[in-house]
Protein backbone atom coordinates (compact mmCIF):
# COMPACT_ATOMS: atom_id res chain seq x y z
CA UNK A 1 0.00 0.00 0.00
CA UNK A 2 1.56 3.74 -1.16
CA UNK A 3 2.03 6.30 1.73
CA UNK A 4 -0.15 9.04 1.71
CA UNK A 5 2.04 12.34 1.41
CA UNK A 6 -0.35 14.72 3.90
CA UNK A 7 0.37 17.89 5.03
CA UNK A 8 1.62 17.79 8.91
CA UNK A 9 -0.98 20.22 10.95
CA UNK A 10 -0.69 21.81 13.92
CA UNK A 11 -3.41 21.61 16.46
CA UNK A 12 -3.06 25.85 16.47
CA UNK A 13 -0.49 27.43 14.14
CA UNK A 14 3.19 28.11 15.36
CA UNK A 15 3.94 31.74 15.16
CA UNK A 16 7.08 32.91 14.20
CA UNK A 17 9.01 35.67 13.40
CA UNK A 18 10.80 36.21 10.24
CA UNK A 19 11.25 37.51 6.70
CA UNK A 20 8.91 36.78 3.55
CA UNK A 21 10.30 37.50 0.05
CA UNK A 22 7.37 38.17 -2.52
CA UNK A 23 8.40 38.24 -6.45
CA UNK A 24 5.72 38.04 -9.31
CA UNK A 25 5.55 35.27 -11.35
CA UNK A 26 3.93 35.49 -14.64
CA UNK A 27 2.58 32.21 -15.21
CA UNK A 28 -0.38 30.54 -17.88
CA UNK A 29 -3.20 31.94 -16.15
CA UNK A 30 -1.50 35.71 -15.53
CA UNK A 31 0.97 37.30 -12.68
CA UNK A 32 0.78 35.56 -9.15
CA UNK A 33 2.82 36.30 -5.93
CA UNK A 34 5.00 33.48 -4.54
CA UNK A 35 7.09 33.80 -1.49
CA UNK A 36 9.95 32.27 0.28
CA UNK A 37 9.70 32.66 4.01
CA UNK A 38 13.00 32.40 6.43
CA UNK A 39 12.61 31.79 9.85
CA UNK A 40 14.81 30.67 12.66
CA UNK A 41 13.03 27.21 12.08
CA UNK A 42 13.70 27.49 8.79
CA UNK A 43 12.89 28.06 5.06
CA UNK A 44 10.17 27.71 3.61
CA UNK A 45 8.19 27.94 0.13
CA UNK A 46 4.72 29.67 0.10
CA UNK A 47 2.09 30.19 -2.50
CA UNK A 48 -1.12 31.36 -1.56
CA UNK A 49 -3.97 33.28 -2.81
CA UNK A 50 -3.35 36.51 0.03
CA UNK A 51 0.37 36.73 -0.88
CA UNK A 52 -1.70 39.10 -3.99
CA UNK A 53 -2.75 41.93 -1.82
CA UNK A 54 1.25 42.57 -1.51
CA UNK A 55 3.79 44.10 -3.72
CA UNK A 56 6.66 42.60 -5.00
CA UNK A 57 9.41 43.29 -2.32
CA UNK A 58 10.99 42.19 1.47
CA UNK A 59 8.06 42.24 4.38
CA UNK A 60 9.07 40.95 8.27
CA UNK A 61 7.23 40.03 10.94
CA UNK A 62 5.38 37.19 12.61
CA UNK A 63 3.88 34.66 10.90
CA UNK A 64 1.40 31.94 11.43
CA UNK A 65 2.10 28.50 10.08
CA UNK A 66 -0.59 26.31 9.34
CA UNK A 67 0.55 23.24 7.33
CA UNK A 68 4.25 22.07 6.09
CA UNK A 69 4.15 20.55 3.32
CA UNK A 70 7.07 18.31 3.22
CA UNK A 71 8.65 17.67 -0.24
CA UNK A 72 11.72 16.01 -1.63
CA UNK A 73 13.67 18.90 -3.38
CA UNK A 74 14.32 21.63 -0.27
CA UNK A 75 12.89 23.84 0.79
CA UNK A 76 9.31 22.14 2.16
CA UNK A 77 6.23 24.24 1.47
CA UNK A 78 3.98 26.03 4.14
CA UNK A 79 0.75 27.40 4.14
CA UNK A 80 1.31 30.53 5.95
CA UNK A 81 -2.33 32.14 8.00
CA UNK A 82 -2.73 35.53 9.34
CA UNK A 83 0.55 37.01 8.53
CA UNK A 84 0.93 40.33 9.62
CA UNK A 85 4.06 41.52 7.56
CA UNK A 86 5.33 45.10 7.52
CA UNK A 87 7.60 46.36 4.42
CA UNK A 88 11.30 46.22 5.06
CA UNK A 89 12.32 47.54 1.78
Amino acid sequence: MAAINRPQSFATPITVSGQLTLRTILGRNGPFNVGRLVTPIGEFAVKDAELEQYPEGKFGGDFAIRFIYPRLIPPPAACVSRSVPTWTG
